[in-house]
């Protein structure tokens, strides 16, 4: 499964990319960034019951940018996570460590002289491992148990961002998106910032 999800984001930015180069007659511009990310409302189905939602920073983020004109760019990042659901006696606690590949397409609005922000949609292949799945009574002691289990998920993205160009190599870009599985996996809204290098 998350081989087809792999795939069908790669579709997915190649398609565009193809589109563009046809369409455009613009020199793309290539960048990559280092792009800590804050995950806020983070929760997952669980076959076995309900978990709670928390809140997560990861360090360990990477970002790739193809700008094919002044007004279109396709945003691609990797992100690793390793985050902890508490639990309950309802609620199953559990450890979850994975990595997602991101692809989002995004056109630049200009909203008054100044503000020019970008508005996206996109994809993302999830893949993760969840450990220590269990509930636990009023007085924190071990209530049940469930086994490990290993799962992947394609989700869809909605986004909206911004650059602060510093000069012609530099950039700051800001990001939020709000990414939510098809069927089943991680949902959640996270907020980037990231130092972008264009070559």
């Amino acid at each position: 499964m998350f081989k087809a999800s792999l795939f069908a984001v790669l579709f997915f930015i190649v398609g565009l990319s193809i589109s563009f180069a046809a369409e455009n007659d613009d020199e793309p511009i290539y960048s990559v960034g280092y792009s800590p990310t804050y995950f806020a409302n983070l929760i997952i189905d669980d076959p076995d019951g309900p978990t709670k939602k928390t809140t997560y920073f990861s360090l360990t983020s990477l970002s790739m940018l193809l700008r094919v004109s002044r007004t279109e760019r396709l945003l691609t990042q990797l992100v690793y996570y390793d985050f902890k659901l508490d639990a309950s006696s309802t609620d199953i606690g559990q450890r979850i460590d994975g990595y997602s590949f991101t692809g989002i397409y995004q056109k630049k609005f200009r909203l008054t002289r100044r503000f020019k922000p970008w508005f996206g949609i996109g994809m993302s292949a999830n893949y993760y491992e969840i450990t220590s799945r269990h509930t636990v009574d009023a007085d924190g002691y071990l209530l049940t148990s469930h086994p490990n289990r290993k799962t992947d998920s394609l989700s869809y993205i909605i986004n909206a961002g911004y650059t602060h160009e510093m000069s012609d190599a530099w950039d700051i870009d800001f990001n939020v998106n709000y990414v939510s599985p098809f069927d089943k996996g991680l949902e959640y809204i996270s907020a980037t910032g990231t130092l972008i290098y264009n070559f």
